[in-house]
């Protein structure tokens, strides 16, 4: 497998079916604190650490991650979001991350089924030491799945199949995230269905 100067990951992820939210539930959801049973309405920010793998064709990157989540009762964000101390697999093994860039923040979440919803997702890896100069990842929408909706604390992003069709570049990747809530948030916020 040739690697391009750039080489773009685009992922649309899929929402299996034991995720999908029922057709008649049109109403949103919306992040409440769970000791209180309160609809947030005030500004909360809370952070949240964990890694993150962002693999096409089996082969990319095991990243860390830090990212900052607002939350307003239905309006949520991801404010900030770091990738740092990223390690090469497959292909990309010898590869350097000399920087990372989350483009387009605040990115939007949305709230649906119990999972939380990231969209429109850009992250570019800047390389060196490497065939490639830089890999792009891009997710229209990244499901992210709490480990209880009342008073999550830690989140997952399942492996989760991707298609990708960008210019040259098309076929599939995969994503997996492990992240925990930070803090006293940890077990504190959750999300009324």
């Amino acid at each position: 497998m040739s690697i391009k100067k750039v080489l773009l990951f685009t992922g649309v992820a899929f929402v299996l079916a034991a995720f999908a939210v029922p057709a008649m539930a049109s109403e949103e959801e919306e992040m409440y604190d769970a000791k209180t049973e309160a609809e947030i309405t005030q500004h909360i920010e809370y952070d949240v650490k964990g890694t993150e793998s962002y693999l096409f064709f089996g082969s990319g990157f095991d990243c860390k991650v830090e990212l900052v989540f607002t939350t307003e009762g239905k309006l949520n964000r991801i404010k900030t979001y770091k990738v740092s101390g990223c390690t090469g697999i497959g292909i990309f093994k010898n590869c350097v991350v000399k920087s990372a860039v989350s483009t387009d923040l605040p990115w939007t979440v949305d709230l649906k089924g119990g999972d939380i919803i990231v969209k429109d997702k850009t992250i570019d890896l800047n390389l060196e030491k490497c065939g490639s100069t830089l890999f792009k990842v891009y997710f229209k929408a990244e499901e992210l799945t709490p480990d209880k909706l009342k008073g999550f604390g830690f989140m997952t992003g399942s492996e989760e199949e991707d298609t990708t069709e960008f210019g040259e570049s098309s076929g599939t990747g995969k994503s997996n995230a492990s992240l925990e809530v930070q803090g006293e948030a940890k077990g504190t916020y959750g999300i009324r269905e």
